[in-house]
């Protein structure tokens, strides 16, 4: 569907499995139809109609959400958002739609959104998914904004869970904290608390450190091209040069991507550094480098985390990249020859 010039179109082209209203079947193509009727219906897409009417509300400026080729903002994907912006939503539906004594969105519509029917042993509201005694908007891999109105608890996690069931696995998490909160009244303030948690929450925003000192390979490798000898490992590149300086704080990766040449700045500082799609920052282990590069689709918003190391001996040697994924990661070596 992603992939189709016309993904409404697309979705509407798909015969029906069963009857309307009978089996429960969740797919993101269904929830993609919903966002095309809203657009239809009032003039803009859902990303505009979200600006105005929910995001602007509560102060969410801060996000990106990707749309179709015809300009439909994606319905079941796509939407990104900061952590703290996810839990203003969940704490709009924790407190009937009431934020700052202004109605963002009716009081019926939650409980209507938020109550669940239960079909083929699922939970499911108005695009909110249901547990025992609370909802949850379900995102990729375990994303979630959970909301407990009894314990007036708001929840929200990001993961990259894709070795197990991702929703198994927060929900688990989710009623462990639930547990956890035994009083219905709030903590006193705790200002000298407070400020030690601000002064922990500074500390942690920075994680630049000073640069070390290059390795004696480094100089002998940089700005040579390296070849891939047997791409058989599904690499997305051909060929790639490292270039250093004793003086800088960056080095460059560039990669070879068919015809195409991407130079990606590579923090050594232990800061990533953005290059359009890319952020990477990378250390010296012996005579390895290893990159930690996070990359985002740029249609899609999807991100992607992998670890290339680079194992060179004598000029020639291996190229490791380890693929990340939640806590599982998948290892290719391949040969490679410098040029």
């Amino acid at each position: 569907m992603m992939e189709s010039p016309n993904q409404v179109q697309f979705v509407l082209n798909q015969s029906m499995s069963s009857a309307p209203g009978t089996a429960f079947n969740y797919n993101t193509g269904a929830s993609h139809l919903l966002s095309a009727m809203i657009q239809k219906n009032i003039g803009i897409n859902l990303k505009e109609y979200a600006k105005e009417k929910l995001f602007g509300p509560l102060g969410i400026t801060n996000f990106q959400w990707a749309a179709d080729k015809q300009g439909v903002s994606d319905g079941g994907t796509g939407l990104q958002l900061i952590p703290e912006d996810m839990a203003k939503i969940g704490y709009l539906y924790a407190n009937n739609g009431l934020i700052n004594g202004k109605q963002v969105i009716p009081a019926k519509w939650v409980s209507e959104s938020t109550t669940m029917t239960n079909t083929n042993g699922f939970k499911y509201g108005y695009q909110w998914w249901g547990g025992l005694d609370y909802f949850y908007a379900s995102g990729s891999y375990g994303q979630g904004i959970f909301v407990s109105p009894e314990k007036n608890l708001v929840v929200v996690m990001t993961s990259d869970i894709s070795d197990t069931d991702p929703k198994i696995e927060t929900n688990k998490l989710f009623s462990r904290i639930k547990s956890a909160a035994v009083s219905e009244q709030a903590l006193p303030v705790n200002s000298e608390g407070n400020q030690q948690m601000k002064e922990q929450v500074r500390l942690a925003s920075s994680s630049k450190m000073p640069t070390p000192q290059l390795p004696a390979i480094a100089n002998e490798i940089s700005g040579r091209t390296y070849m891939v000898k047997k791409n058989n490992a599904g690499l997305n590149f051909s060929a790639f040069t490292l270039n250093f300086s004793n003086k800088s704080d960056v080095a460059v990766f560039k990669k070879t991507l068919g015809a195409e040449i991407v130079d990606i700045s590579v923090g050594l500082d232990n800061e990533y550094l953005e290059t359009g799609n890319y952020k990477a920052k990378g250390y010296w282990d012996g005579d390895a480098f290893i990159i930690n590069q996070h990359y985002v689709m740029p249609d899609s918003h999807t991100p992607y985390d992998s670890m290339i190391k680079f194992l060179f001996d004598e000029m020639e040697g291996k190229l490791e990249i380890e693929a990340l994924s939640g806590i599982k990661s998948q290892k290719i070596v391949v040969d490679i020859i410098s040029k």
